[in-house]
Formats: structure tokens, sequence, C-alpha cells
């Protein structure tokens, strides 16, 4: 799922080989928040968290996606907490310059601008969130669209072309990473479907 990024380093290296070698693990909970794992019974996440470089796991809500029988129409906590965890766990650690470079000017230039809408997000007991929370969770958040590509499932940055149009330079900075095939998220919910 992860492209292998250009690399002006003299070692090349595959993001998706890095997830891999560094076994990366996802633990998946159906309820109210992360507490229900045994492994994190004293943390309260609803939507999930992404691996850190000592975790055991990521973790994603499954009641929050979309498969046959369960209809989410909304976020995708495994791609989004994957694009964290990927920050993370192989960008922090290859120290992946070309991404920091352009990731903190294009998050503050789409949010000063209005570009970015950001959904309810869970941001920790006081649920305060600073430019810092926000630029981590700008590119998890529209990465997740690009991912998904569906008209309406987030507050912007819903499909690629919608990214490519109105964020162009993030467009741009996504493709190096992931996959531009088009992949056909959640297929059961129709176009025009509405929650009740």
């Amino acid at each position: 799922m992860i492209r292998r990024p250009p690399r002006s380093t003299p070692k090349p290296s595959s993001a998706a080989s890095d997830v891999y070698k560094r076994q990366v693990r996802i633990s998946l909970f159906f309820g109210e928040d992360t507490s229900m794992l045994p492994e994190y019974h004293d943390i309260y996440e609803p939507g999930g968290f992404a691996t850190g470089p000592l975790d055991a796991s990521m973790t994603a809500n499954a009641q929050w996606l979309c498969f046959p029988g369960n209809i989410d129409r909304g976020g995708h906590p495994v791609f989004h907490e994957m694009v964290h965890t990927i920050n993370h766990v192989v960008f922090e650690q290859l120290n992946e310059t070309y991404f920091y470079e352009r990731i903190y000017q294009l998050a503050e230039r789409s949010l000063e601008a209005g570009v970015f809408k950001p959904g309810e997000q869970y941001l920790g007991p006081e649920n305060v969130a600073g430019k810092r929370e926000w630029i981590g969770e700008y590119w998890a958040t529209t990465v997740e669209g690009y991912l998904m590509d569906r008209a309406g499932f987030k507050n912007s940055h819903d499909t690629r072309d919608w990214i490519q149009a109105n964020d162009p330079d993030l467009y741009d900075l996504i493709i190096r990473y992931f996959p531009t095939e088009p992949w056909d998220h959640c297929p059961e919910v129709p176009p025009d479907w509405q929650e009740n």
C-alpha cells in the first residue's frame, strides 16, 4: 500500500519494508475505546492511536470501519492510524527530511486558509488542540481521505480530485508515498446515501 519514496540518501529504503521490518501490528477493537484491549486497559481512545517506537501495536475501532453490514460513512481509523504510524515508525527514524521540510507549511497554509476543515478529533482528556496537533491530524486525515477517495466521507480532502484541485502541493506529497492506483473503498455505500 505504501509507495517507495524517492530518496536522496545513499541507502534507499522502502517505507513499506520499514513498516514490515519493525513488525508493526494492529489491534482492532469493536466497542467504546481502546481500554477493551488487555494491553491498553488504562488508555481510553475512542478511535484508536498510532504506534510509537515502543508500542506493541497501533489500535483502531472496528465499529468505525465500513464493511458489509456495517455502513460507516466518515473516517477510516485503520488508514488514519497507519499514516500516523508511518510518520512515527518510518519517517522519524529515517529522518525523512523531504517530508518534514514541507508538511508544516502545507498544514499551516491549509488551516489558515480554511481549506482543511477538521472533523471531531479526540486529542486527549482536555480535548484542547494546538497547531502542533492539527498539523499531525492534517497529514493523517488528508491521506485517509485520499485513500478512501469517497465524496462526502470527510469534511474536506475527501477525494483525490478534490485534493489535487484545492491542495495541489499536498497532493504531490501524498503521491510521493502512497499509491495512485484507484481503490474502491466501501462500495456498499451508494453515493447519495445519507445517515439517519
